[in-house]
Order: C-alpha cells, then structure tokens, then sequence
C-alpha cells in the first residue's frame, strides 16, 4: 500500500504530513533532525515502508528545498537498507527450511 506523505513550508517549520496528520517536524530556528521521532513518524510497529512518495510542494525556498532533498535521500537509505536486511532475513529463513527439509528426508 503506497503512503504518501507530504512536506509543507509553514512559517516557523518544517512538516511532513501523512493523511492530512503532522507526523514530523524540523523547527526553523533550531534546524534540529529528531532521529527517534523520525523513526517512531515512518518505520516503527511495522509501519510499511516499502512505497512511501514524498511529495513537495511547488515554490520552496533555497532552504525549504536543501531540507526536503535531504529528508528524501534519508529516506532512500533507509528504505535501501532495510529492504535489503528484510530480503537477507527472508531468504536465510528460506534456507533454514529447506535445510529441515533435507534432514527430514
């Protein structure tokens, strides 16, 4: 199920919105990444991670953009990553039972 989230330039931060719900923000003033909060917003408790579309508004700011492009690329290695860590952990469970297969035979 794709999830769309996206990002809007209020006057004093940063927000990423997932179905019209503020999931996660950057304070202007601060410019502070909450890594937790940016876990807990997009990929805790099994929150599906495999179709997430970032969406950006059309007239951004120099700084607005360097802040979207950068939330954006986390998201590409992140979602890379744990892909990759979820196809290893299938396919090692693919080999454990086939493996229990073999010996049961």
């Amino acid at each position: 199920m794709r999830r769309i989230v996206e990002f809007n330039d209020l006057d004093t931060e940063y927000v990423f919105f997932e179905n019209e719900k503020n999931v996660f923000e950057i304070s202007k003033t601060e410019l502070q990444f909450d890594a937790k909060k940016f876990y807990q917003a997009f990929f805790s408790n099994g929150k599906d991670f495999t179709e997430i579309e970032l969406r950006e508004p059309e007239n951004m700011d120099k700084k607005a953009k360097h802040v979207f492009s950068t939330v954006k690329l986390l998201f590409r290695e992140i979602c890379d990553r744990l892909n990759e860590e979820f196809k290893d952990e299938v396919n090692q469970k693919k080999g454990l039972e086939e493996n229990k297969k073999e010996e049961d035979e």
